[in-house]
């Protein structure tokens, strides 16, 4: 009965020390995008950017409230990231942003 508790005991032992994972190297930082400066892009360049594409989001509300009037009330209250709608070369691509 020794022997079975001992055993279980050090087979216990062994797959706590065993089971702990080894912490993994810090991975190094990447150099700095050339142009990580503030953001620049505006519900205003936005908008405009949106309308050179054809963007439907870009045109007026039908009650004709205007892209930039919607990007301000709708940035205070949902995440809108506008830096990658502004880079966006499509308007498919720039509703993937939301």
């Amino acid at each position: 009965m020794r022997f079975i508790t001992l055993t279980l005991f050090l087979f216990a032992a062994m797959m706590a020390i065993a089971g702990c994972p080894q912490p993994l190297p810090p991975v190094p930082p990447g150099p700095a995008p050339a142009d990580a400066g503030p953001s620049i892009a505006t519900c205003a360049s936005v908008c405009q950017h949106g309308t050179a594409l054809g963007c439907v989001w870009a045109a007026p509300t039908p009650r004709g409230h205007t892209c930039e009037e919607v990007c301000s009330v709708a940035s205070r209250i949902l995440p809108w990231n506008v830096d990658c709608v502004q880079a966006a070369p499509t308007c498919t691509a720039a509703d993937a942003c939301q």
